[in-house]
């Protein structure tokens, strides 16, 4: 018998893709996949999503790809409305922005997406979209996601994002991530004798 617990893929096509997904459906044992820099293009959004509703994927690592605006929007989307248990979720890189050819939605629409999601997740520890020009409309509704986090009680989340947005948003976007609850407990002091 063997089991699977993490897996690096290098596939290079949505074919690929709808392949490791047959593979994997079911797989109760892997817990981190990464298909980084696989050419995986705005179709994968949507078949990562299957896979993550039919495996017991916590890690997702998908950087260097071409998912743009809508195959995010399609992954996150279900993370958001599903009791998926993702604790990271690597997305760097992807061409989340408004310069990509065949996006539906644009930066901003799919940071409403993601911000949907940051709110209503218990889980999520990590998400990374750096090195993606996502603007700064789109950074503040990533900011309002931090901040309703804040409010909600929900524990402390890392959410990189590119520096190339306003200032003012990105310093608020990462003081935000600080100021979450934290899931384990404090140390204790120690007494001076």
């Amino acid at each position: 018998e063997r089991r699977v617990r993490e897996a690096v893929v290098s596939t290079q096509s949505t074919g690929g893709m709808a392949n490791l997904l047959v593979c994997l459906t079911g797989n109760t044992e892997l817990k981190h996949l990464s298909v980084n820099y696989c050419n995986l293009t705005i179709p994968s959004g949507a078949l990562l999503a299957e896979l993550l509703t039919k495996s017991t994927i916590i890690h997702l690592e998908v950087t260097g790809n071409e998912l743009q605006c809508d195959g995010t929007a399609q992954l996150i989307d279900v993370l958001g409305t599903q009791d998926i248990p993702l604790k990271s979720l690597l997305i760097a890189d992807n061409g989340i922005d408004s310069h990509g050819k065949g996006n539906q939605r644009g930066p901003f629409m799919t940071a409403k997406v993601i911000r949907r999601w940051l709110t209503c997740t218990q889980y999520l520890e990590l998400c990374d979209l750096r090195d993606n020009d996502i603007g700064d409309l789109a950074a503040r509704e990533l900011m309002d996601g931090l901040t309703d986090r804040v409010t909600a009680g929900l524990k402390n989340l890392q959410l990189l994002v590119t520096c190339r947005i306003d200032a003012t948003i990105y310093k608020t976007i990462q003081s935000l991530a600080k100021k979450s609850k934290g899931g384990g407990k404090k140390k204790k002091k120690r007494k001076k004798k």
